[in-house]
Formats: structure tokens, sequence, C-alpha cells
């Protein structure tokens, strides 16, 4: 049973993966006509739509190389691989600061601003992508292998739209041809100055989130009802192997 829902689970990602890239790929109208964006890994695109360099229409930064011995019980908090989920930013089981001393007089700008998009740029999280919209009462930065990103300008394009424009395969079959690193893949601002995505129309673009926000809303419960689903049979299962090997339950011949 378990296995059966993990593959339902691997399903419903699949369906989220294929809804993204139908519409910033190919866009809302299926008749739409189509030409070459002449980038051999983007292919066609409807007509109206404008193939850009990533580094002119977004503006990125990638976290400072702190090191271990910068970090202090109490100060600025700062934003590490671990912290980065689908859901949003989750300090309750990772939280790393340096001081407020350091903060100011040498990472400021480094600090995340509302509405950035935290990217995930090494290691086993590699990709991982979520919106801070101020939640917290409180400021923090970027750590190394985090990356923040935000539209230079809304009416081009909209910070939202780039979230689903990153997790398309369109944009990350290029970061995997750019990365550096087998063993520890990472990525950076050199290789996002190399990225081109297509981009349609501000409208275009506010109706696709819209779709995708709502359709994918309802994907993530139907996931999040599956993996609860495991969670329970598998203490379920830890339950039952306890209550037979101690005696609880009396093993017959009929039950074999």
């Amino acid at each position: 049973l378990i296995k059966k829902i993990e593959t339902n689970i691997e399903l419903l990602k699949e369906q989220k993966t294929v809804l993204i890239n139908q519409l910033v790929t190919k866009g809302l109208d299926q008749n739409a006509e189509m030409k070459d964006s002449g980038i051999e890994w983007i292919g066609i695109i409807p007509k109206p739509w404008e193939v850009k360099k990533f580094s002119w229409v977004c503006f990125f930064q990638e976290g400072p190389g702190l090191r271990n011995w910068q970090f202090v019980d109490k100060g600025i908090p700062v934003v590490c691989v671990t912290n980065i989920t689908p859901e949003g930013l989750n300090f309750e089981k990772y939280k790393r600061n340096i001081s407020s001393e350091e903060y100011l007089k040498i990472y400021k700008h480094f600090t995340v601003q509302d509405n950035d998009l935290l990217l995930a740029s090494s290691g086993n999280s590699f990709g991982k992508i979520c919106q801070y919209q101020g939640e917290f009462n409180f400021k923090f930065i970027l750590n190394t292998s985090t990356i923040r990103i935000h539209s230079l300008d809304e009416e081009i394009i909209k910070t939202k739209y780039i979230k689903f424009v990153i997790q398309s395969d369109v944009f990350q079959n290029q970061i995997k041809v750019l990365i550096t690193g087998s063993a520890q893949p990472n990525f950076g601002p050199t290789h996002l100055n190399q990225v081109k995505i297509s981009v349609p129309s501000i409208k275009e673009q506010e109706e696709i989130i819209l779709i995708l926000e709502n359709r994918l809303e309802i994907t993530s419960k139907l996931i999040s009802n599956q993996v609860k689903k495991i969670t329970l049979l598998n203490e379920y299962r830890k339950s039952l192997i306890s209550s037979v090997v101690t005696g609880k339950i009396r093993i017959t011949e009929d039950m074999i």
C-alpha cells in the first residue's frame, strides 16, 4: 500500500511539472501561431512571445561564502538550503545566525527583500525554490549556495512568473548543461547570465500565474494528504512489528 501511495505521489509531481512546462513554454492558446525561438533548447514558442536573456529581466544575487566560525547563537538569521521548502521558508528545524555587527558592516546588502525568490543552487537541494512574502518580522540574509531573484521590471515580467519559469524543464535543462561539479552540483550568477527564457505579454503572464497557483495548490494538498497516509502506515507497521515480537499479538497457525 505504501508503494502504491508513493507511485501516486510521483504521478502527482509529474502532473505539476507537465502543467508548468506546458503553460510557460507554449502558453494558454493551444492553437496559437508558433515561431522558432532561434534557441535550440527553447524550441518553438507562440509568435507574440519574446526571447530574453535572464539577466536582462531579472535581478539575482548569490549569498556570501560564510564560514562556520562566523555563526553565533543570536543575531541576524541566515537562509540556508535546508530552510527552502516547497511550502516556503522554514527556520524551525535549522537556524544559523551571524552577529548584528557583521551584518551592518559587511553583509547588509545580502538582506532578503519581500517577494524575493529564494533558489537553492547546490547539493541534493539543487533547484529548490520558494518565494518570501514578508511572513517574518525580522531581517535575514542569504548564505552560501542560495540565490535571491526578482524581476527588474514587473511590467515586463512578473516575479511570480519567474518562479514557474525556473521550475520548467527549459530552464532546468539549461542549468544542467552549464552546471559545474558532478559530485556536488552547483551553479551561480555566472551560469544564470547565460540562460535565456521566453516571455509572454504581462496579461498572459497574469493568467498563467492564476491558473498555476490554483491548480498547483490543489495538487500540493493531494500530495500532502498522501504523505500523511504514508506516515500513518509506517507508524502502524512499526507498532505491528513491536506487538508481534513482544508477544502482545499472539500468532496462530490460521494467521500464517
